[in-house]
């Protein structure tokens, strides 16, 4: 994970600043710009990857986001556009796959934990416990 290290004010007791703790920043994302490609007419632009509906600056199509270090072809190399575009739907694809395989191992882990938990004897932290993973599991299934 990359990111730098900060330091932040950590409340103490009765509201007073207590000792500065050191802690590591995280970015959504690299700070440089995206590149983002029409397949239509083989151009590109440049914009933040947050950025939601990037339209085409030549023909008003929507762009693709192919990332920030990924080269980008000369308009004339028809085939290196195709290898390009398979390559986005590759890895569409895998992300995919990636994301439903992540689904489905935590679906299972909350479920058996939900089980362990359930067939102990009752207690009240135990069933906050399992309502709280119930409401997890309820999540994951409605993504």
């Amino acid at each position: 994970m990359s990111g730098s290290l900060r330091q932040r004010e950590a409340e103490g007791p009765a509201g007073q600043k207590a000792l500065l703790k050191w802690e590591r920043c995280t970015h959504w994302g690299p700070m440089s710009n995206y590149a983002w490609v029409c397949f239509h007419c083989r151009s590109a632009a440049r914009r933040p990857g947050s950025a939601t509906d990037v339209r085409c600056p030549s023909c008003g199509n929507s762009c693709e986001r192919i990332g920030y270090k990924t080269p980008i072809p000369p308009k004339s190399k028809l085939k290196e556009w195709e290898a390009l575009r398979s390559l986005g739907h590759r890895r569409r694809q895998e992300d995919l796959a990636r994301r439903t395989r992540d689904r489905v191992r935590q679906t299972h882990f909350l479920e058996k934990e939900i089980l362990r938990l359930e067939s102990m004897p009752p207690n009240p932290g135990r069933t906050i416990a399992v309502k709280l993973l119930k409401k997890r599991l309820n999540a994951v299934l409605n993504r």
